[in-house]
């Protein structure tokens, strides 16, 4: 039998499909015995027959395929929306459930012990509602003091109808929801009539840790806080020692409070508003309250709580969804010694790809990544994961003082925010070895990686000849490419494809960082020593500008060529500029003047470059000889230039950071005496040379990636074949291990098919995640005080290339759907070599995440572009179109808005 009608004693959490989040929630902490005011649930079964005698499908399906792109949607979608709720606001309630509703009425209101006289509180709980991605919080309609049957029976009515207002329907389609989809109850519950109440965090909702509680509080009913007709008062509480760490008393200058007919606004006396609305002894309630709902659940929890006669009453518990989720040691690895509190950075941010990455692309990670090791074949354990990001754990390396002040130093290269933040927090303490607690070894570190680099540095840097050093690192390069080649495509079944893969990935990296590491550090430093010699002049810098075989800069000038080739024809660059999907059939090429030519340069680009990809350290990302779409965005981009200056630009454009950098060196040296000028001389030569071959090893690691990928494809294939998994692509969630024993003999339990849908729908929950660039183990994300002396509309972040510019915003979120216009400032979460197609006409970069180090600085300074990057929400806070002012020397970024050509202003 449907049941239509629920009270609060016999809802549980398996009753979600029935009573939505909210419903649930509430039977299931009533059920706990936690002071939850008496009620019942209209279930989705009695909207569902309302909804299906109302006869509103033809207006459901109408919602439904509107345009997510059209100009116009949120016009259809209001238009749509008022003739759906006007629709259902007057369809009559089915007999059936009308009477339900009755039954459960007169037994809640007999069974009410909180006094005569009752009103109830009319809520609406969508089964899509307080979900773990995606809250849906006040998508829907609520109404206080109902009384009386008839006009609790409206208000039913009303909440049904609310499901299709106008931000559930555009919340429901942002999060892929589909009208089919709602399925609503009606949580009818006794209303208190509330002195005070609010909302309480057991997490801090803005700063994250997890032992600090967040209040905020106001007279009346929270009806007015929750719509933000008030300011409340907040308090900040230790739930450890129960402390009161601050708090702040808001304005509460009006109040809702019960009446005889329903509720009433008023405003409050001046002494009232300025009166701490709750005391010690009530935050002490809370506080129990707090730790008491997020015991029962296992997670922070948000809750809606009242109180009456002294009494605390809880009203709503959701799950908090924007916090970020505390970093954990992967399954099989030992838990971190007890340190106290523990410090993470983002891998991500120090990669420079801040989305997430599926579980196969971890696990390649951690037998990749050389660090935190004791033998090549071990899996790494410095790492942590956490919302689908990797995390670094520096616990072990602060507690060295000397090993970690230098390990910040080396982290400015790389992002100077993070190594700031990670400063200022390792400045409080909190990271003192326990009594008793021995050193973990640094033997392995020393012996695997740090000595072996030694020993190649320091003849690199005193005497070995950089150009025969330059000769044998690129012959070794390509040797160990085809090497890996070799092995990685060797023939064989699934198993010996897996054993070859897992052999590379645990001495690819190890063998790179000692043997071609070195080189890169010869440059580095000789151009910081240059730095430090010539007092900071601006001149060193441009030593990095115009370096001769940089393996980036030489794909991005190719990929520029291939625009210039097909200039030359006139038919064939509007067709490519229009269809640049069209490079991927010769065929149709053939039939256009010059398109031969142009499929023969494509086919040898890709073939030397398809190995890249966007956010290619994710061996589960496609690579360009997959899907070359950020490609073909770039290239059509370039097209856009038809100036007759434009063929060749490019190259020009190269050979004049050449010259300038050249320059630069005899300028440098011309200014210069004695022992200085004679050091500069020794370093430019070096600086010159292992700048220019920074990007080989990535790209014959990318390439080894390339090589691994297509074995991986095949062993998926293999796992598709015997029924093990539905699809290639449910490989990418698994670990190396899953997929071993897959390939075994014996029954997996649970079975792959399962593995990979859990985490599909974990995934889910952590894509709109910002991950932080640090994080603590209390769960708190540090952040940076801001200047403050920046003038109005400017951002603050890190200076990545000298130069200042105003020009054009181009916000830039996915390289393979949008391009860039000749002239227009990048603006971008990040890049890397996948990205670097857009800079060929680029005029400047902004980025939310680098440091001077990473690739996109380089990649701007050698161009000669302007960059500021660890520009915090700079795609969220700028928009395409507008104009800034991008100051390179500064680290600073002003939005003018005033559209207009890119001008050089400095």
């Amino acid at each position: 039998m449907v049941e239509l009608v629920l009270p609060f004693t016999s809802i549980g959490p398996a009753d979600l499909p029935r009573v939505g989040g909210k419903g649930a929630k509430l039977g299931e902490l009533h059920r706990a015995g936690m002071a939850v005011p008496p009620g019942f649930c209209v279930t989705t079964a009695a909207f569902a027959q309302f909804f299906t005698a109302a006869n509103a499908q033809a207006l459901t399906e109408a919602l439904d395929a509107i345009d997510p792109r059209a100009a116009d949607e949120l016009d259809q979608v209001r238009t749509l929306g008022a003739q759906l709720r006007a629709h259902l606001e007057a369809a009559p309630i089915p007999e059936p459930v009308e009477a339900a509703i009755r039954e459960g009425l007169a037994a809640a209101t007999s069974a009410d012990t909180l006094g005569p006289g009752p009103a109830w509180a009319v809520r609406s709980s969508a089964t899509l509602e307080d979900l773990a991605e995606a809250s849906f919080a006040g998508q829907h309609d609520t109404y206080l003091g109902v009384r009386g049957v008839e006009e609790l029976l409206d208000r039913v009515r009303a909440c049904w109808a609310s499901a299709f207002t106008d931000r559930a329907i555009t919340y429901r389609r942002q999060h892929g929801f589909r009208s089919a989809q709602v399925e609503l109850c009606v949580v009818i519950q006794r209303m208190v009539a509330a002195e005070v109440s609010g909302v309480a965090f057991s997490a801090d909702p803005l700063g994250g840790h997890r032992r600090v509680a967040s209040i905020d509080a106001t007279w009346g009913l929270g009806e007015a806080l929750v719509s933000g007709l008030v300011e409340p008062d907040n308090y900040r509480l230790d739930r450890d020692a129960g402390a009161l760490l601050e708090h702040r008393v808001g304005a509460k200058a009006m109040a809702i409070t019960m009446t005889a007919t329903g509720t009433a606004t008023h405003d409050l006396p001046e002494a009232r508003r300025q009166q701490r609305a709750l005391d010690d002894a009530q935050l002490a309630l809370l506080l129990a309250l707090l730790d008491a709902v997020e015991a029962h659940y296992g997670e922070p929890q948000d809750i809606e709580w009242c109180f009456e006669a002294g009494a605390l009453y809880l009203v709503q518990a959701r799950p908090i969804t924007t916090l970020y989720p505390i970093p954990e040691v992967f399954g099989a690895d030992a838990p971190p010694p007890d340190v106290g509190e523990r410090l993470y950075i983002s891998f991500n941010h120090l990669q420079v790809m801040t989305d997430t990455i599926r579980p196969l692309g971890m696990d390649t990670l951690r037998y990749l990544f050389p660090l935190g090791k004791a033998r090549d074949e071990d899996p790494s354990t410095v790492f942590r994961r956490a919302g689908g990001r990797l995390f670094i754990d520096l616990t072990p390396a602060l507690l060295r003082p000397a090993m970690g002040a230098r390990l910040l130093r080396g982290l400015t290269l790389a992002d100077p925010k993070m190594a700031a933040i990670a400063q200022e927090v390792a400045g409080r303490g909190g990271f003192e070895r326990p009594a008793g607690r021995t050193k973990r070894p640094i033997r392995p570190l020393l012996r695997r990686i740090v000595l072996p680099v030694l020993r190649q540095l320091v003849p690199n840097l005193l005497w070995r000849d950089p150009v025969r050093l330059r000769a044998w690192f690129e012959d070794s390069v390509e040797a160990l490419a085809q090497q890996w080649q070799r092995e990685l495509s060797a023939p064989g079944d699934a198993q010996a494809r897996l054993a070859a893969i897992r052999a590379f990935l645990q001495r690819g990296l190890a063998h790179a960082l000692r043997n071609y590491f070195p080189v890169l550090i010869t440059g580095v430093l000789s151009w910081k020593l240059i730095q430090r010699l010539t007092g900071g002049d601006p001149r060193a810098e441009a030593l990095s500008r115009g370096l001769e075989g940089n393996v980036t800069t030489q794909m991005d000038l190719e990929l520029a060529d291939l625009a210039d080739l097909a200039r030359e024809h006139p038919e064939l660059r509007a067709r490519i500029h229009d269809q640049p999907e069209l490079l991927l059939d010769p065929g149709a090429l053939a039939e256009l003047s010059g398109g031969p030519g142009l499929a023969e340069a494509w086919a040898r680009f890709i073939e030397r470059y398809g190995h890249r990809a966007i956010g290619e350290i994710d061996i589960t990302r496609q690579r360009w000889s997959e899907t070359p779409d950020s490609l073909l965005a770039s290239l059509s981009g370039m097209l856009l230039d038809t100036s007759t200056e434009s063929p060749g630009q490019h190259r020009r454009q190269h050979e004049l950071a050449a010259r300038s950098a050249e320059e630069a060196a005899a300028g440098l040296l011309a200014d210069s005496r004695g022992l200085r000028r004679r050091l500069i001389r020794h370093l430019l030569p070096r600086a010159r040379m292992g700048l220019a071959v920074r990007e080989h090893p990535k790209f014959l690691l990318m390439r080894g990636l390339g090589a691994a990928r297509e074995g991986l494809v095949e062993i998926a294939a293999e796992l598709v074949a015997r029924g093990q998994l539905d699809a290639p692509e449910d490989l990418w969630w698994l670990e190396y291990g899953e997929i071993e024993a897959g390939l075994g003999a014996g029954v997996q339990t649970p079975p792959l098919r399962q593995r990979v849908a859990e985490r599909r729908t974990a995934y889910a929950a952590h894509a709109h995640l910002r991950p932080p660039r640090v994080i603590l183990s209390t769960g708190e994300v540090p952040r940076l005080q801001p200047r403050g002396d920046l003038p109005p509309n400017t951002l603050e972040g890190v200076s990545a290339s000298l130069g200042v510019i105003e020009g054009t915003a181009r916000v830039v979120l996915d390289p393979t759907r949008e391009r860039l216009e000749p002239g227009e400032i990048l603006v971008a979460p990040f890049t890397d070599p996948g990205w670097t197609p857009l800079f060929v006409h680029a005029a400047g970069l902004v980025m939310e995440v680098g440091g001077l180090m990473t690739h996109g600085s380089v990649v701007a300074r050698e161009y000669g572009l302007p960059a500021v990057v660890g520009v915090d929400d700079c795609t969220t806070k700028i928009r395409s179109g507008q104009r800034l002012r991008l100051d390179g020397d500064q680290g600073l970024v002003t939005i003018l808005d005033d559209p207009g050509p890119p001008t050089s202003v400095g």
